[in-house]
């Protein structure tokens, strides 16, 4: 009966570190695809919508000739705003993914 009781606490107890495996595989799947997302996003926020998509439209309006002086101080302001846009939205991912995987500092 003892041999039983030591077996079962035995299958117990590997039962409870596999949960513990699968959970901190789990938390470490989410926190790598926070941190892709927000890589992705601000690439593509900070990078294509304020950066390259504003001196694509400003330069194919200057090749059109219908250039303004609003047009370019948008531009101007987009592009000085991308980096640290982009930055905030990739700190963000990260901040998500330290979280996630339970990193006691944030």
């Amino acid at each position: 009966m003892k041999e039983n009781i030591a077996e079962k606490k035995e299958a117990i107890g590997k039962q409870i570190e596999e949960r513990r495996t699968y959970r901190r595989y789990m938390r470490r799947m989410a926190g790598g695809l926070f941190y892709l997302l927000g890589t992705l996003a601000a690439i593509y926020i900070g990078g294509w919508l304020m950066l390259l998509k504003p001196i694509h439209g400003t330069v194919g309006s200057f090749m059109a000739g219908g250039l303004t002086v609003s047009e370019v101080v948008g531009t101007l302001v987009k592009v000085v705003c991308a980096m640290p846009v982009a930055g905030a939205i990739w700190c963000c991912g990260y901040i998500l993914k330290r979280k996630c995987i339970g990193h006691p500092e944030y």
